[in-house]
């Protein structure tokens, strides 16, 4: 089978196979339509139930590699996932909902909501100390500052959009971090 960034971007550009919002998600024809079509994208024409089953795997491991991350973060401890496509899935993040056990993650047995807090909402309850402080003033917080300035524009997006904006600025760092650099046409 061929690469699976190339699975991941094709199942991403048929929003029918994981938006359960969209009125086509429960159309059976839609969705083996859009799997015909991504198992020609991957060049196995014939194949289409192998793709769907890379792809189930796929999303698979990316329910489970949040919930450890969620599961590590309850309990005080920051394990982010080493998993090399887990970043690229995130479009994914809307979508999955209690049925696969996400979002029960962050509700305790009082029935306490201990989802994450909004970001604006955290910037203004918690008061900033000095060390924290200064950590606003360096230079390596100015690509923080950055990437939060898109914050507001982001949330005001519909779901759908969202997703896509985020997958287009994932690529975009994907291929800036692993992309090889342009060999000057002169030597």
């Amino acid at each position: 089978m061929a690469n699976p960034c190339c699975l991941i971007m094709s199942v991403f550009n048929f929003p029918e196979l994981y938006n359960v919002t969209l009125p086509t998600y429960r159309c059976t024809e839609t969705r083996i339509n859009a799997w015909r079509s991504i198992s020609t994208l991957m060049g196995v024409p014939c194949e289409c139930l192998k793709c769907k089953r890379r792809w189930k795997n796929m999303r698979d491991r990316y329910l489970k590699e949040v919930r450890t991350e969620l599961k590590s973060k309850q309990q005080g401890e920051l394990v982010p996932s080493r998993w090399k496509y887990r970043q690229r899935l995130n479009f994914l993040a809307p979508f999955t909902g209690t049925r696969n056990g996400i979002s029960e993650n962050f509700i305790n047995n009082n029935g306490e909501d201990h989802s994450p807090p909004d970001l604006d909402t955290l910037a203004a309850d918690s008061p900033m100390s000095p060390s924290q402080n200064n950590q606003w003033g360096t230079l390596g917080d100015e690509d923080e500052l950055f990437l939060l300035s898109f914050v507001p524009t982001l949330k005001r997006l519909a779901p759908q959009k969202r997703c896509e904006t985020k997958m287009k600025i994932q690529q975009i760092l994907y291929e800036a971090e692993f992309s090889l650099p342009e060999l000057d046409s002169g030597m």
